[in-house]
This record gives C-alpha cells, sequence and structure tokens, in this order.
C-alpha cells in the first residue's frame, strides 16, 4: 500500500499540525490539519511553579508544549537543576530552549521515566511542569519511592469547538492521534469509521483508543511524527 495521494489527519493543535505537515508531505500523502486542541499558559500557576522549581533537583517535562509554555511564564531554572523528559521531541524543545536534558526516558512513558531517574541515587526533589490535566502516575511513582514530586499544572489544553463547518473523515482516510485529549475532541466533531486506519503516538494513546471502542492501527515507537509515519509504513507493509 503506498501512501502517494492518501488523507492524512492531523489532530493536535494548529501550530502543532503545521510542524508536521511538510514531513507527511514528504511521503507523498496528502496532510489535512484539523486543529482539535487550543492550549493556554496559566500565569497564574507562575509563582508556586517556580516555588516547586526552587526546591526542586529536576525539572520534568512530559511534552513540548510545556517547554514553550515554561518559556511563556518567564520560569528559570538555576545552575544545578537537571532536566528530565518523557520523550525524544521534548528532548529536542528542551535542547533548543533550554539545555540539553541529563535523561530522557528510554521507553518514552512515564513508567520508563519514573524507573530511569529512581536508578539515579542523589536526588529528592522533582517539579513536573505539565498540563492542567496530566495524568498522575509518574508522580505517583515517585512518591511511592520516597521522592518529592509536586505537580507543576503550566498550561491547559481544551478541545477547540467546530474547527471546520463540516468534517468528514473517509473509512480509508488515516488519522495521527498525539494524545487522549486529540481523541475526545476528534470524536467531538466527527462521526469516525471504525475502519479508518488510527496511528498512535504512545502507549497512553493506544489505550485511550482502545477505550473508546476503535483499533489501533499501529502505534509509534518514538513519539513525533517521524515515529508515526515508520509505523504507518510497517503497518502497510505487514498488511501487504
Amino acid at each position: 500500500m503506498t501512501l502517494t495521494g492518501k488523507r492524512v489527519w492531523l489532530t493536535r493543535s494548529e501550530a502543532g499540525n503545521h510542524a508536521w505537515e511538510a514531513e507527511v508531505r514528504s511521503t507523498g500523502a496528502l496532510p489535512i490539519s484539523l486543529p482539535c486542541l487550543a492550549f493556554r499558559s496559566l500565569s497564574e500557576q507562575c509563582g508556586a511553579a517556580q516555588e516547586a522549581l526552587n526546591s526542586s533537583d529536576w525539572a520534568v517535562f512530559s511534552s513540548p508544549r510545556g517547554v514553550q509554555a515554561f518559556l511563556e511564564l518567564e520560569l528559570r531554572l538555576n545552575s544545578v537543576h537537571r532536566i528530565a523528559c518523557v520523550g525524544e521531541a521534548t528532548a529536542e524543545a528542551c535542547r533548543q530552549s533550554l539545555r540539553v536534558a541529563s535523561l530522557v526516558a528510554r521507553e518514552q512513558c512515564a513508567a520508563s521515566l519514573a524507573m530511569d531517574m529512581l536508578e539515579i541515587s542523589d536526588w529528592q526533589g522533582a517539579a513536573l511542569l505539565g498540563a492542567s490535566d496530566s495524568r498522575p502516575e509518574l508522580a505517583a511513582l515517585l512518591c511511592e519511592a520516597g521522592k518529592e514530586a509536586r505537580a507543576c499544572p503550566i498550561y491547559s489544553t481544551s478541545p477547540v469547538q467546530d474547527p471546520l463547518a463540516f468534517v468528514t473523515i473517509g473509512a480509508d482516510d488515516v488519522v495521527f492521534l498525539a494524545s487522549p485529549s486529540a481523541l475526545q475532541a476528534l470524536l467531538g466533531l466527527c462521526e469516525l469509521p471504525t475502519s479508518t486506519t488510527l496511528i498512535s503516538i504512545g502507549p497512553t494513546t493506544s489505550e485511550a483508543i482502545r477505550a473508546a471502542g476503535y483499533k489501533v492501527t499501529a502505534e509509534a515507537q518514538t513519539r513525533n511524527v517521524q515515529g508515526m509515519l515508520t509505523a504507518l509504513a510497517e503497518s502497510n507493509r505487514a498488511a501487504q
């Protein structure tokens, strides 16, 4: 199966979709931007987040959007802070805007990051800089191990209300899903055929897809557009 002419729906924010379009188009596919999410940096949480950072050894980021919110809120790292990231895309955002991450989760998920951090003994506190609706898994695992993990919501995610007048996703189309929030928003915008090819960015999103009653066609091994395109290509080869 070739990707030439295949419609690939991108369901992140408007800016996030734009960042992926060229990579998808380079495969011969037709990227269609369907902004499903909007983000807002939480200025009202700035003081609490900085206080948590000041008393922590680690600054932990779970998404590139968290890095962007960190910059927009003008939060500050000190010279001894270590940075930990859930995935490579987040680590790249840190490298470009802050500094090179000290640690990137080997399996690019919260559970893996917790295990990787706990293999390092010379620290006590971590500030978890993420969304207001972040899953509690990472904080829970670190706290269970006797560490101080403070969840710091520095941005919020909300579904975009009716970004297009009419949305029709075909049974032969491909949909890239990069978060459970994007899936939830998408299902509020259209009737999603059960035979549509759904490509997930990782385990958490795959779990949400299955919980909604859909099949995960393929799951990316790296949390970026290249990983999703690779997962799609491998799924296509397996189906031939």
